[in-house]
């Protein structure tokens, strides 16, 4: 069974940029499915997929996160054929990683890079892991965290069958970011935006900014409400700050929008530069 990333593409053929977004561990392109009319005409979504959905399949994971990435990047390349709109990854939790990552490789093979980064709810990549592993915390414990993490969707709490059915996939992919090593690179260029929930228990705003040390372009980062998983409201603040920043980066003027802000006005947010 083939182990490569898919990707879900959108069928604006007129869009003004084109957004790939990578799901968080246990996830899936359906992670993304109420983006796809969330945002306006000039944005097109494309939806990543890592392999291994089901428990039946999640072995066809590999160990660690780079060996994903050289079929992702012949696949992104495909989906790319014939494309010249800008592009802009956006990656929840362990798709922040593989995005980070996905971009990397794109540089060592000479390849057109993004016009920015989204990365959200994660740790910056040399950051070591505080927390402790979650991928081999028995069941009973990795249900609780995932509830304290906001990782279960409202229709599906007090539905503990059907989370345990899913959870050999969840630990799959909690394995690649638990044990992921970072590998020292030149930082790259790119403008980049880094948020997280402001109750999220398994990071710090520390981490946060970390990832400012991996980018020699513009970084903003900041807090939205909400804990590793944002709540409602701090969703659609998130979407709106997308919108903008998607604007600003890919120089477009949403049709028949106002101008949509940027930054995190009500928010706590943060603009120090660190190195590693």
């Amino acid at each position: 069974m083939s182990a490569q990333a898919e990707i879900f593409a959108s069928d604006r053929s007129r869009a003004a940029v084109d957004l790939y977004v990578f799901h968080h561990a246990g996830g899936s392109r359906h992670s993304f499915a109420a983006w796809q009319s969330k945002f306006p005409a000039e944005v097109a979504l494309h939806r990543v997929q890592l392999p291994g959905r089901t428990a039946e399949t999640c072995n066809v994971l590999p160990k660690w996160a780079g060996a994903l990435v050289p079929g992702l990047v012949r696949n992104f390349l495909a989906s790319r054929a014939g494309s010249r709109r800008p592009f802009v990854f956006y990656g929840h939790s362990l798709g922040a990683l593989i995005a980070f990552e996905l971009t990397r490789f794109l540089r060592l093979i000479g390849e057109e890079m993004p016009a920015g980064l989204v990365v959200a709810s994660r740790r910056a990549p040399h950051c070591e892991l505080s927390h402790g592993e979650l991928f081999s915390l028995p069941d009973d414990e990795l249900v609780a965290a995932l509830h304290r993490l906001g990782g279960v969707p409202a229709h599906m709490r007090g539905k503990e069958d059907w989370l345990r059915q899913v959870l050999p996939v969840i630990r799959a992919d909690l394995q690649l970011s638990d044990i992921y090593r970072y590998a020292g690179q030149p930082p790259l260029d790119c403008p980049m935006l880094a948020v997280k929930g402001s109750d999220d228990p398994i990071m710090s705003l520390r981490e946060l900014i970390e990832w400012s040390a991996h980018t020699t372009g513009s970084f903003t980062c900041g807090e939205l409400p909400g804990a590793h998983f944002f709540d409602a409201e701090g969703t659609r603040r998130l979407e709106t700050i997308l919108v903008g920043t998607l604007a600003r980066w890919a120089d477009f003027e949403p049709a028949g929008m106002s101008a949509r802000p940027t930054s995190f006005p009500e928010e706590r947010t943060c603009s120090t530069r660190t190195g590693i």
